[in-house]
């Protein structure tokens, strides 16, 4: 487990429909051959959620049914590194596996890091959700969010 001055959370978008750029009806589109699952909001291309008459709306889109969902993360902040690294890791892998190698290797690319954890494993809130495609694309848009629009 990793030592919690070390990690932060993210809150994690589960109200705004889901895009995904350069692909027609989402990822499940006509060229795929399949047909989009009905209960998925993956198809969806709205990305008002941006924009700033939204703000106030935001603050509270980590919040379905009353539960929050937050995924945690850590950011490595390299002096005068100019690019970052927005880490998405693999399977068989948690924040706590990661956090030295991703230290080291800040340190030898002199890059900034942020690394994530996904909904349904380690110390993602809600405890006991199911992880799911939905919340794959949802974690890694809070983490894209907090490099662009927070950090």
């Amino acid at each position: 487990k990793m030592a919690e001055e070390n990690y932060f959370y993210l809150d994690v978008d589960v109200i705004t429909p889901l895009t995904v750029p350069g692909v027609e009806g989402g990822p499940c589109g006509a060229s795929m051959g399949c047909t989009p699952d009905p209960d998925s909001d993956l198809a969806s291309l709205d990305s008002s959620f941006l924009s700033e008459d939204n703000s106030a709306h935001r603050r509270f889109k980590n919040v379905r049914n009353g539960v929050q969902y937050k995924i945690p993360a850590f950011y490595i902040r390299r002096r005068n590194a100019t690019q970052t690294i927005l880490f998405c890791h693999g399977n068989a892998e948690d924040l706590g596996m990661m956090f030295e190698r991703m230290k080291e290797l800040a340190k030898k690319l002199s890059v900034n890091i942020l690394a994530f954890d996904y909904t349904g494993y380690g110390m993602s809130l809600p405890i006991g959700e199911r992880p799911s495609e939905n919340m794959l694309y949802r974690n890694i848009d809070a983490a894209y969010e907090y490099l662009t629009q927070v950090r």
